[in-house]
């Protein structure tokens, strides 16, 4: 009898396997699907994102919430409230 074992990954939340130019565009959402914009910028320490289209809040996110990029979504372990700290009108 063969025994057959999966890989698992196991990553540093800080050091994400993510192309972060890919971000650039892409919405962002919180825990329970939180809206938190559309990605504008990336730097070593945060993500810089707007919601809304004219005049809309930004949210200076610290990387290190950044729970998973799945293509199409970046994705914060962070709730509503807790969001509200790195939020600038």
């Amino acid at each position: 009898m063969r025994w057959k074992f999966n890989k698992i990954a196991i990553y540093n939340l800080n050091e994400l396997d993510i192309n972060w130019a890919d971000v650039i565009n892409k919405d962002a959402r919180g825990m329970s699907g939180y809206d938190l914009g559309e990605v504008q910028s990336v730097n070593a320490d945060q993500v810089i994102t707007k919601k809304g289209l004219i005049e809309g809040d930004k949210f200076f996110l610290p990387r290190s919430l950044v729970d998973r990029y799945d293509g199409h979504l970046l994705w914060f372990r962070i709730t509503q409230e807790q969001a509200q700290q790195y939020r600038q009108s």
